[in-house]
């Protein structure tokens, strides 16, 4: 476990992991070979993702036009289908998902 100084923090730092991990998985080392000619990555998220996440995505390299957005609730949970999930992992991108405790 790992505590942040705060959620810009926090998420970067998760958000960061999860880049790592998943391009990891898809035959790319980020720290070796950087993000220019990596694959697409998916980042799924809530509709109602706090802006930090916007932050920590354009910090490391992904950028606003790598999320998804997922339709949300009346208190801000994601709502689970199976279409967010194979509309991301259908074009063959790495996916990583987005969700938030609160908002």
């Amino acid at each position: 476990m790992g505590m942040g100084t705060g959620g810009q923090m926090a998420n970067t730092t998760c958000l960061a992991a999860a880049r790592q991990h998943v391009l990891a998985r898809a035959g790319w080392d980020v720290a070796a070979q950087g993000l220019s000619r990596a694959p697409e990555v998916a980042v799924l998220a809530g509709e109602e993702a706090h802006i930090t996440v916007y932050g920590a995505l354009r910090l490391l390299g992904l950028g606003d036009a790598s999320v998804v957005k997922v339709a949300a609730d009346g208190q801000g949970r994601m709502m689970r289908t199976r279409s967010w999930m194979r509309s991301a992992a259908s074009r063959g991108r790495p996916v990583i998902v987005c969700a938030q405790a609160e908002t």
